[in-house]
């Protein structure tokens, strides 16, 4: 991680005299923003569309952090925490916060604090942007990097073969087969018809044959979630109904393509920032046969 803050501080150094306050640039705040009216023009950082300047509510934006929320390190989350203190009303009505002439769209606050001062979020896009913030505000980003894990993942069914109509379960299962701890989030996409958490193709003919369309509902609300930490040669399990996106109406055997996403943790990290997205991928095939024969019996 050291190497990369080094390259980073680099960029940022090398690259100042780019992303500094431009002559003419309204004085760094947070504002309340127009479309129309009057007052300075500025562009919005991740729509390139001109807005309108209206009061400046605080030049204080607290203490900062930025981190990446991609793994190719190509977009930012801007946290202000502690900002202001800003007017009672401010909590309503478009703001933006100006800095270094960039202007970035506050898309969430808290409620104010009892000193006024509240929680703001933003998003950067750009690295010229991400240069003139982080030099601004004297922060360095957060960069993600790979974590280092490697895992063993299988999919199995939950019986050898399946009646037409039948229930059809399968596991997921993620060994950590390297040597360095990994912790992810287990839930967060269950809140609604099935776990979205979960994704899963299907074709019959063993994988030879068409596609089954996917009738489920993918509507999702969240969900209540928690760290899973596996130590090297710990196996993490987790079973799931197909019902909820195939129907197997005609015996067959079909192939299942399934995911698992990985929203990635630092193991023993407080924080709730992801520091790696992923997804882990098998195979498995399920067999659906006919529906029981009924038996007759005559009455002697």
């Amino acid at each position: 991680m050291a190497s990369t803050w080094q390259r980073l501080r680099l960029v940022l150094v090398g690259l100042a005299i780019s992303g500094g306050v431009r002559a003419g640039d309204p004085p760094d705040g947070i504002y309340l923003v127009h479309e129309k009216g009057d007052g300075p023009k500025v562009i919005r950082n991740d729509t390139g569309d001109t807005l309108i300047l209206g009061k400046r509510l605080t030049d204080k934006f607290g203490t900062a952090t930025i981190r990446s929320t991609s793994n190719d390190n190509t977009r930012f989350v801007l946290d202000l925490r502690g900002a202001g203190p800003l007017p009672k009303d401010a909590a309503t009505g478009s703001k933006a916060a100006l800095i270094a002439g960039r202007c970035l769209m506050i898309y969430s606050n808290s409620d104010p604090e009892a000193d006024g001062t509240m929680n703001l979020g933003s998003v950067i896009h750009g690295d010229e942007a991400l240069r003139a913030t982080a030099q601004a505000l004297k922060v360095e980003p957060r960069l993600r990097q790979h974590p280092g894990h490697k895992l063993l993942v299988t999919w199995e069914p939950d019986k050898p073969s399946h009646r037409v109509g039948e229930p059809v379960g399968v596991t997921v299962k993620i060994k950590n087969v390297g040597d360095v701890t990994v912790s992810f989030m287990n839930g967060g996409r269950q809140r609604g018809p099935r776990d979205n958490q979960f994704g899963f193709t299907a074709y019959r003919g063993g994988g030879a044959g068409k596609a089954v369309p996917d009738t489920g509902d993918p509507l999702n609300f969240g969900g209540i979630g928690g760290l899973v930490t596996l130590e090297p040669g710990k196996e993490f399990a987790k079973a799931v109904v197909l019902d909820k996106w195939f129907k197997f109406t005609e015996p067959d055997t079909y192939q299942i393509t399934g995911t698992f996403y990985l929203k990635m943790h630092e193991p023993n990290e407080t924080s709730h920032w992801t520091a790696w997205e992923e997804y882990v991928t098998g195979v498995c095939q399920v067999r659906i046969v006919g529906p029981a024969k009924e038996t007759k019996t005559t009455e002697k």
